[in-house]
């Protein structure tokens, strides 16, 4: 992670440390809402198919591709 290769700003090695792990939550927390935005948008799409394909099945019945679905 970018956060642990930063330059030494710091002298004071818990200083250092802090800063680094401060570093280190900025870089989680910008992946987490690229990543879980990502798989928050596909579990609304896929409840969405099984709500389409349910309501579907109500009226007729499946194929095998949409079942296989």
């Amino acid at each position: 992670m970018r956060a642990w290769r930063r330059p030494d700003n710091h002298m004071d090695p818990l200083l250092r440390l802090d800063d680094m792990l401060r570093g280190m939550v900025k870089e989680l927390k910008r992946w987490s809402s690229t990543r879980i935005g990502e798989i928050r948008s596909q579990l609304l799409m896929a409840r969405e198919l099984v709500l389409h394909l349910d309501t579907t099945q109500e009226q007729r019945q499946l194929s095998l591709e949409e079942s296989e679905l």
